[in-house]
């Protein structure tokens, strides 16, 4: 049993980024899989637009919305959080996802197989996976013995 994700592309600079046109370009490429059951999006605009891009893909489906897939706020390079509103915080000053992951696994096994979750960088770190995640690429989750593999394109 598997689940899907997609990572954000490329996205603009500043607070609860939305896709750079190249960013678009690059989940335009992905090949969505067809035979989802359910869509889980992060609440963030780039994970947003992941989504109008794989629904523009595939049959319709289930939508649901969760925080822990991602939310608007922004990491950047040197420990910095960029928050909704442009405020830039020190990581100590952060308790959220990519810093201080909680045990995501839970959740995740609770998602039916062929679940395809939009989100990031932030997810990934969560569940063990940041050293293999690249934006905009489509991965496939295994809840059961936590693995992940990179799908090629």
């Amino acid at each position: 049993m598997y689940i899907y994700l997609i990572t954000h592309g490329e996205c603009q600079e500043g607070p609860d980024p939305v896709h750079t046109p190249n960013g678009i370009e690059q989940l335009r490429a992905i090949l969505v899989p067809q035979d989802l059951v359910r869509i889980i999006v992060g609440i963030g605009q780039r994970y947003t637009d992941i989504l109008r891009v794989v629904q523009s893909k595939t049959p319709a489906v289930v939508v649901r919305y969760s925080p822990f897939l991602g939310g608007p706020e922004v990491i950047r390079e040197k420990d910095r959080v960029v928050l909704t509103d442009g405020r830039m915080i020190d990581a100590s000053e952060y308790i959220g996802m990519y810093y201080n992951p909680i045990n995501l696994w839970p959740l995740i096994q609770r998602f039916p197989a062929l679940t395809l979750l939009c989100s990031g960088n932030i997810l990934m770190k969560a569940l063990g996976f940041g050293t293999i995640y690249k934006p905009g690429r489509l991965f496939k989750i295994y809840p059961e013995t936590q693995d992940c593999e990179m799908v090629a394109q």
